[in-house]
């Protein structure tokens, strides 16, 4: 394996391993009566001994197959899609929540190649069992996003019954996310354009303009857009494909610019968490030990009331994972419809959930709910309740602690706090290297600080990096667009005008705007009234 695909350490892997240590510890305890002395009492702590070893293994092959696959994602969204290749190969793996992933992956490049059928291909490799009792949810969720990309793909080859196949499982899937949502509805509308319906193509788009563009990727936004130019003129489509991966760019790392005593906050706040499961194996241990001693019980029944115990705590947990995992599709799917005060409340109650990462995840949605809107120290408050009940999580370091350091930032460089908006984002290497959505954080913190400071030459060349994928939220995406649409030297006068459609229409985002650039407005008018020639 080369360097270059060698992946860092993933953050659950303490934590597995003390899982499969412990376990062994556990099971020499168990199997040594049984050898030596023929004593069968024993085999309840050989069997959660082996629950420990065997859960502690699963997570280390998971960890380790979410960071390749999070280095894969990253090219992909950077647009070197033969890396991103490259690192599917080797994060191949028999476990099929991890091949359902490399499946979605695949489809996606093939789709951005504009291989539609290869698309299809890889996709359909995602879709149905058998699940595992572990990765059911996961696995459900990557089933959806795979029938998602394929919709997408079958529009594109004008495949009317599978584009509707995979619309309505998308839509009956209760982990369905805003993001698989958007897509199926564009494959509708990309079918609706091909087969020139198009009344009925723009009256879709009007009706579900905020699940369009607030929740798609920059490329599927890119599309909507470039078909209602072609509806509102009645041409047909471009002959280029707005699939295409043309024009990629290029995006660079963010430079350390943070102080040397935010540096060593961040390291001591976000360093590894291993203490706690060793801490929870050692008082395991400690009541039987004591059990023991004290002999209330027989050694036989302690055993077995431990493995019980054990096996609750985790189908339980389980089935309340799930529970919750549906009420945040909810809540998120009662943001898409417009409901936020429906949506608020539900993430209201969620923030009380005893499971710590359910909390968090809900603190997450509510600060992007109200960054959406401009309200960036709620954001900033909501993502500081989120890491307080999520830091010393194995597993949500993986993810959910980097998106909300991501979000914590972006809304310190709104606000133009600049030391401390970096040494967050630096510290997202700190908890994982690997985290997928790093450069888009990247791109967005650097661009709102250069935006903030009144460095507007530097904020335009770091919009002109974006490549197609690179998944920003329609705000920084909106101000990128705003800045290259008024630039002096190339005014463009058709996308200033699209732009101040979109903020007379929606409020949230022009408000957002006006906070951390105040003059967008004002120039996006004067872009608008210049001729394409750059004249008055």
């Amino acid at each position: 394996m080369s360097s270059t695909l060698k992946a860092p350490p993933s953050p659950v892997r303490r934590f597995a391993l003390v899982m499969q240590v412990g376990g062994a510890v556990f099971f020499v305890f168990g199997i040594f009566p049984i050898l030596r002395r023929g004593n069968t009492d024993s085999w309840p702590m050989c069997v959660m001994a082996a629950l420990g070893i065997a859960l502690g293994s699963w997570l280390l092959r998971i960890g380790e197959a979410g960071q390749f696959l999070g280095a894969a994602y990253d090219r992909i969204t950077r647009g070197r899609l033969d890396e991103a290749e490259a690192i599917l190969d080797t994060a191949s793996t028999r476990n099929g929540q991890v091949l359902r992933a490399i499946a979605n992956y695949r489809a996606k490049i093939a789709l951005y190649r504009d291989d539609a059928k290869g698309a299809i291909q890889h996709a359909s490799r995602a879709i149905g069992g058998p699940y595992a009792w572990l990765g059911r949810t996961e696995e459900t969720s990557m089933e959806l996003n795979a029938r998602s990309i394929r919709a997408v793909a079958a529009a594109m080859c004008s495949e009317h019954a599978m584009v509707r196949e995979d619309a309505q499982a998308v839509r009956m899937g209760p982990l369905a996310s805003t993001e698989m949502l958007s897509r199926v509805t564009l494959a509708e509308v990309i079918l609706l354009f091909r087969d020139g319906a198009y009344d009925e193509a723009a009256v879709l788009i009007d009706e579900k303009r905020k699940l369009l563009l607030d929740f798609a990727t920059p490329r599927e936004r890119a599309i909507v857009r470039a078909m209602q130019r072609a509806i509102a003129q009645r041409e047909e489509s471009p002959a280029a494909n707005p699939l295409s991966s043309a024009n990629p760019g290029k995006f660079e790392a963010i430079p350390g610019e943070a102080r040397a005593a935010a540096e060593r906050t961040v390291a001591k706040s976000f360093a590894q968490r291993w203490l706690r499961p060793l801490a929870f194996l050692v008082g395991i241990m400690g009541v039987y030990v004591g059990g023991q001693s004290a002999k209330p019980f027989r050694s036989f029944d302690l055993q077995l009331a431990l493995l019980l115990l054990v096996i609750a705590i985790i189908v339980l947990g389980r089935m309340y994972r799930d529970r919750q995992s549906r009420q945040l599709t909810h809540a998120t799917r009662a943001w898409v419809d417009g409901d936020l005060a429906s949506s608020e409340a539900s993430l209201r109650t969620m923030v009380k959930s005893p499971l710590a990462l359910f909390a968090a995840q809900a603190r997450l949605h509510l600060a992007q709910q109200a960054a959406r809107c401009g309200q960036f120290e709620q954001a900033i408050d909501e993502c500081d309740h989120g890491l307080s009940r999520s830091t010393d999580s194995a597993t949500g370091r993986q993810i959910l602690v980097p998106s909300l350091l991501g979000e914590r930032a972006t809304a310190l460089a709104a606000l133009g706090r600049h030391d401390e908006a970096t040494a967050t984002l630096q510290s997202i290497e700190k908890v994982n290297a690997a985290f997928h959505l790093m450069g888009s954080f990247q791109l967005g913190v650097r661009l709102l600080q250069a935006v903030r400071r009144g460095h507007l030459p530097l904020a335009r060349e770091l919009a002109m990096q974006r490549t197609h994928d690179l998944p920003l939220p329609i705000t920084v995406e909106t101000l990128a667009d705003a800045l290259v649409t008024t630039d002096d030297a190339n005014p463009q006068s058709e996308e200033a005008a699209r732009i101040l459609h979109d903020l007379a229409i929606d409020r949230d985002l022009r408000r957002w705007l006006d906070r951390v650039w105040p003059d967008a407005e004002s120039k996006l008018r004067a872009a608008s009234l210049m001729k394409r020639e750059g004249s008055p």
